[in-house]
């Protein structure tokens, strides 16, 4: 399989030759098998990469795989207007929405005609927010924002669920610019699940994140006036069904204060890209190994100073 990549070949020749050395010439040594080889080549690829990137390698962890919650045990919240009722431990009801102060899981349902679900736990600590028919307005700012914590949205199996902001945010401290997207966390940010997401980000960024944000699966569209995806450290795609619509970048990494940091890795997916900007920005890396992007862009369909790994055939 051919590929278009922006890394130096005798760099990777280097590495690939370190990695197989004495494989063809020592007497009585079998030759690997075209399996092994292929093994070997791609591990070897990946040692160029992470080596080219700074050895940042983020990876979907056990939690961000995990998209299952416990009917007998997850807090639910059932909205309706501007009241919302609560079953379980960890959030409160407060004006202008709910707040959610520990760790677990909570099943979000039901329409919030205005108001906000503000997440503020523990960094590292367990966090499932289940969108479960879940349709949230806010006329003031991002209707889920996880202020800290690293959270997993699942999108539950045969729902719809819609997330719409306020064309101009309120912020308390107007030297804070935070939260600045429709689906917003501070820390890290995984979206799993088989439901429906629509974002309609109305003021600057569909989903994104001040660290990593991960898609493992769902059918996802985001309608946003700036980026569509934004993760600062990385934006990482395992699966799902992708829609994205912007006024400036598709999916954006842009962290070039960290080396090694700022990339986009995709795996798998089938991805529509329809924007004013570029489809794919990124600091570091772009790399496209799975899946299918196809792209609608006035700028670039890849626009990425370091490493572009780019199977064949993968992006349209």
């Amino acid at each position: 399989m051919m590929k278009m990549r922006m890394i130096t070949g005798l760099f990777v020749l280097g590495l690939t030759a370190a990695l197989l050395g004495g494989c063809g010439d020592q007497e009585g040594q079998a030759e690997p098998s075209r399996e092994e080889s292929s093994q070997q080549e791609t591990e070897a690829e990946t040692v160029a990469e992470t080596a080219a990137a700074g050895g940042y390698q983020p990876e979907f962890t056990d939690e961000d795989l995990d998209s299952r919650w416990s009917e007998d045990t997850a807090t639910r919240i059932v909205f309706s207007g501007l009241t919302a009722e609560i079953t379980g431990e960890g959030a409160q009801a407060v004006e202008g929405g709910v707040k959610i102060s520990e760790s677990g899981e909570y099943v979000l349902s039901g329409v919030l005609d205005d108001g906000r679900i503000v997440v503020d736990v523990e960094p590292g600590e367990p966090l499932k927010l289940v969108l479960n028919g879940l349709q949230a307005t806010s006329s003031v700012s991002a209707p889920i924002y996880v202020s800290n914590g690293d959270a997993v949205i699942v999108l539950a199996a045969g729902t719809e669920n819609i997330l719409t902001d306020a064309a101009e945010y309120q912020y308390a401290d107007p030297t804070i610019k935070e939260p600045n997207a429709c689906l917003y966390g501070d820390d890290n940010l995984t979206v799993s699940g088989t439901g429906t997401l629509t974002v309609n980000g109305n003021f600057n960024n569909g989903i994104g994140t001040k660290d990593e944000l991960k898609i493992v699966s769902g059918t996802i569209t985001v309608n946003a006036a700036n980026n569509a995806l934004k993760g600062n450290d990385c934006v990482l795609i395992r699966d799902g069904l992708i829609r994205l619509e912007s006024r400036q970048d598709g999916i954006k990494s842009d962290n070039g204060k960290e080396e090694g940091k700022g990339l986009i890795r995709i795996e798998g997916g089938d991805i529509r890209i329809i924007v004013k900007d570029d489809a794919l920005q990124a600091e570091s890396m772009v790399s496209v190994t799975g899946g299918l992007v196809r792209t609608d862009a006035d700028g670039k369909k890849v626009n990425c100073d370091g490493i572009i790994n780019i199977s064949e055939g993968l992006l349209e």
